[in-house]
């Protein structure tokens, strides 16, 4: 379809070439790994959601059925084709089929709404989609209905676990039967260079970006992962994470699928249901936001056992220290630790198993091999000593942005890295720390505050459990900084407080204090885990109230 960008859009005949040569690029696809795993271990079980379990071979068999229904609905190779579920298995079948169709698979959050899901439509030309019913108190089905008369390009509804409305098909009757497409109807397995995925950025500040991955970009970072992390057959991933986001996608669904290993899906964060989950299915590896972790920690009775997990990663916000000392006492046998990435490179930087514990609160990890990784200051200069913006480059980058070649482009520099808009520096045995994005920066009277700095202070306090720094708009200075701080049960704070602390205790300088403090019961929570600092600088422009504290 015009607009998604092809692997020589981006990538030289010389890079494909080399990274072939090298074995980081590979002909492998999903289906015919799962192709493989369904001869080879057709009864044992590769995912396990709210109702039941799915086998390797049901697995293929269904996304088999599916694939073939849509390519006799219409459905071509390269068309897009949106699926909206909740972690259940029928989202992976669903992604299964898209892929072994040939088509390319767009994922979206189930929070997604008319507008968000119209902007997907016309963003990718998307030819169908998959979504469900009434879902936490919401009508897909309806809202796919309209879409379907309103977008020229839609022409093919799918509803899981619902009732089909008119014009839609059923997911259920479309992979009944027994009988089994084969490649000449099916047509041959994907190519594993061809658009496969297109992963939308939050959208926070302005409108989402599509970021296109083949099949081999976001196979090197499921690679590494699953080498680094030490995947076997034995694992299995706990995965409430939602796996319509990059960290989902990967980490519990194609790490676990390269690995023959399994997955417990969870379709809505509840931290007593996850620990009862980890138990009952003797979970063992997980990658989710810092957030669920510690909720999950929080809630952990006496009697609860979690020694199953072997591994908890967190990542895209960082893990504070009485965080990791509530997980080793919970689970003394579990590591955590931490990588880095964003949707246009799945991953940057993680810490393999078996590295230091405290490298986890210290860094973002280390960077894997084949993945080049410099910091720039504000002049494209490459920083040897000190912070600047991490720019990547190697075999995991996207293939560019949906009908955005501008983007794309001037994301990447005269050096040729990709600039991430990440803040970062690196310590003397090579681990990055991620300091904060550069437009997560108050700048205050000319002066530039990194938030993240200031918050991996406010986590050492301790009457604090949860902050968030923010700007908030100031007439005189253009920007002040605005704590938003949920504090430990029973303790008692204020802005003075963590001031005197903050300059006292930890030394920074007076022009990086909060000059406002906002105690909250809860942090707000984006979809994918991270706290949903948007909202937070909404709050703070909605409030003009002048309760601010001037520095001195």
């Amino acid at each position: 379809m015009t607009g998604l960008p092809e692997v020589g859009d981006f990538y030289t005949p010389m890079e494909v070439t080399g990274f072939r040569a090298t074995g980081q690029w590979i002909e492998e696809t999903p289906p015919t790994i799962l192709e493989q795993l369904a001869f080879e271990r057709p009864d044992d079980v590769f995912a396990i959601d709210s109702v039941g379990t799915l086998t390797y071979r049901e697995f293929r068999d269904r996304a088999w059925r599916l694939a073939g229904a849509m390519q006799r609905l219409g459905v071509a190779r390269g068309d897009c084709v949106i699926v909206q579920l909740p972690n259940w298995n029928e989202l992976l079948i669903a992604m299964m089929a898209v892929t072994r169709a040939g088509a390319v698979l767009v994922p979206a959050m189930t929070t997604y709404r008319a507008d968000e899901i119209e902007f997907l439509i016309d963003n990718t030309g998307a030819r169908a989609a998959i979504t469900t019913g009434v879902f936490r108190g919401f009508d897909h089905a309806a809202m796919l209905s309209d879409a379907l008369g309103r977008r020229t390009s839609l022409e093919l509804g799918v509803l899981v676990r619902g009732h089909a409305l008119p014009g839609m098909h059923r997911f259920e009757d479309l992979i009944s039967g027994t009988e089994e497409p084969e490649e000449p109807e099916l047509g041959p397995m994907p190519n594993p260079d061809a658009p496969h995925i297109v992963l939308h950025t939050s959208g926070s500040e302005s409108q989402p970006k599509g970021c296109v991955h083949s099949y081999n970009t976001a196979a090197f970072t499921s690679r590494a992962v699953e080498q680094h992390h030490a995947w076997t057959p034995a694992d299995r991933s706990f995965g409430p994470s939602p796996v319509a986001h990059s960290n989902g996608y990967i980490n519990h669904y194609l790490v676990p699928l390269r690995a023959g290993a399994s997955t417990v899906l969870m379709e809505k964060w509840d931290p007593r249901l996850a620990i009862d989950l980890v138990d009952e299915h003797r979970c063992t590896v997980t990658v989710t936001s810092t957030t669920f972790l510690s909720t999950l920690i929080e809630t952990r009775r006496d009697g609860d056992d979690l020694s199953s997990m072997r591994l908890w990663v967190a990542s895209g916000t960082v893990i504070p220290p009485e965080v990791v000392r509530r997980a080793r006492l919970a689970m003394p046998d579990c590591e955590v630790l931490s990588q880095y990435g964003r949707s246009e490179n799945l991953l940057t930087t993680l810490c393999p198993s078996g590295t230091d514990p405290g490298r986890a609160l210290t860094s973002d990890g280390l960077v894997p091999p084949g993945i080049d990784v410099m910091l720039f200051d504000g002049d494209g200069q490459q920083v040897v000593v000190g912070p600047g913006e991490v720019g990547y480059r190697g075999p995991g980058h996207m293939l560019g942005y949906v009908r955005r070649p501008d983007l794309t482009q001037a994301m990447i520099n005269s050096a040729g890295y990709s600039l991430s808009g990440d803040l970062g520096e690196f310590d003397a045995d090579g681990f990055l720390r991620i300091t904060g994005r550069i437009k997560d920066i108050i700048i205050r009277g000319g002066v530039n505050i990194s938030a993240r700095e200031v918050e991996d202070h406010l986590l050492t306090h301790p009457a604090v459990h949860d902050v968030a720094v923010v700007a908030m708009p100031d007439p005189r200075l253009g920007e002040r900084a605005c704590a938003f701080v949920v504090a430990e049960a029973g303790a008692q704070i204020d802005l003075d407080q963590i001031c005197t602390y903050l300059r006292d205790e930890r030394g920074i300088s007076v022009q990086k204090l909060p000059e406002r403090l906002e105690l909250i019961e809860v942090m707000p929570i984006s979809p994918t885990g991270k706290i949903d600092k948007a909202d937070l600088r909404r709050r703070v422009r909605e409030d003009d109230t002048d309760h601010h504290r001037t520095l001195a």
